[in-house]
């Protein structure tokens, strides 16, 4: 099964994910695969001739703090990198699948909505947050409000999310009680009776 975990910003999906991994499931990040796509010289090269020269640092990498700020800062512009790195992104994953098709694998994909990818998995898991105890998570984690609500206007609402999901994980709550949340889905999933 190919399960694809999505969700608003600061919801909680890399979290999720790895507790799901601890489970037993195979495991996929789409923001770890555009990553390694942008070490990879053809995409660079597609990517500075998109962007610019500046988006390269002194060594030939790509800067993605500088990126991330060219792209949040224009729909005509991620738009053209979505067109670029999704496909890749979503061939890595269907590839990673095909190899062990009989275990469970989430795919992490933050846009798994906006960029149609909902007919390409099995079932899509949605996290949900109040978009308060989201937006303190990304404060804690260094964004400032600005970035925040850029990135936001990025992905569609969480109610538009949660007319795609076949199953909703609520993550306002500690970990622990996420934790038995995700275990609760897991258990669904491998048809595991829970114990009292």
């Amino acid at each position: 099964m190919l399960i694809g975990l999505t969700g608003p910003i600061g919801a909680g999906k890399s979290t999720v994910l790895r507790m799901l991994e601890k489970l037993g499931a195979a495991v996929v990040s789409a923001d770890l695969l555009v990553h390694q796509a942008l070490e990879e010289p053809e995409i660079k090269k597609e990517v500075a001739e998109l962007f610019g020269q500046e988006v390269l640092t002194s060594d030939g990498r790509i800067d993605r703090a500088r990126l991330a700020r060219e792209v949040f800062n224009s729909e005509e512009k991620r738009r053209r990198l979505e067109a670029l790195l999704h496909p890749l992104v979503y061939e890595e994953i269907r590839r990673l699948h095909e190899q062990d098709p009989g275990r469970i694998l989430v795919a992490e994909i933050p846009l798994l909505v906006e960029s149609g990818g909902t007919d390409l998995v099995d079932l899509v898991l949605v996290v949900t947050s109040s978009p308060e105890t989201a937006e303190r998570r990304l404060l804690k984690r260094g964004m400032n409000i600005q970035e925040i609500q850029r990135r936001r206007a990025c992905q569609l609402p969480q109610e538009e999310k949660l007319k795609a999901a076949d199953y909703v994980i609520e993550n306002d709550a500690d970990l622990k009680g996420l934790e038995q949340e995700v275990k609760r889905f897991w258990d669904l999933l491998t048809q595991k009776p829970k114990k009292n």
